[in-house]
């Protein structure tokens, strides 16, 4: 029986989330200023690039999120000269920012206060992917490919294919996947 009302619990979570999420060609929202890492406020619409804007849900303290990370900085370092690239997280500045210099990120890791951000995007898991297109729409969201756990086993790559369409003026070629992940709160 307490299987059961699990699996029945974790059904109405992944359909709760797919209804919740903004949907595809909205604006970002508007946030107003996050904090960065190092203190400083940070407009998101001053985070974009000449192609777009790359927001992630992150934290911390999720599994998931160290699986994915070495593969959203690469396509950071890859793609940083068409896109802006920044992190969402849900811990203190300092706690971020410890982060943020272990792994030498090369782009922001905003903090969320109390996920108000998160929830205005609709994003329920951390590390869901929002890209949004050079004017502001939302053009993909989900997952970085289809291998959350093992980058040796990805077969499609949603984010850069979603980065290559929209640098060269073309809609992502998949625009929503399913992004696997721990709950935000």
């Amino acid at each position: 029986m307490k299987r059961i009302l699990t699996l029945a619990l974790l059904a109405l979570t992944s359909t709760t989330a797919r209804a919740q999420e903004i949907p595809l060609g909205s604006p970002l929202p508007e946030a107003g200023t996050l904090t960065a890492t190092d203190g400083a406020a940070r407009p998101l619409a001053g985070l974009a690039g000449g192609s777009g804007t790359v927001l992630v849900t992150w934290n911390n303290a999720c599994p998931w999120v160290d699986r994915v990370e070495e593969r959203l900085v690469d396509l950071a370092a890859a793609y940083g000269d068409r896109f802006g690239f920044a992190l969402i997280g849900p811990g203190t500045v300092a706690a971020n920012a410890e982060r943020a210099a272990a792994k030498s990120y090369a782009f922001p890791y905003l903090a969320d206060t109390g996920n108000a951000f998160a929830r205005a995007l609709g994003a329920q898991r951390s590390a869901t992917i929002f890209v949004f297109d050079g004017a502001g729409s939302l053009a993909y969201v989900g997952a970085l490919d289809d291998s959350p756990t093992d980058a040796s086993r990805a077969t499609v790559h949603y984010l850069k294919d979603a980065l290559d369409a929209i640098a060269a003026g073309r809609p992502a070629p998949v625009t929503r996947t399913e992004a696997l992940g721990c709950l935000i709160r």
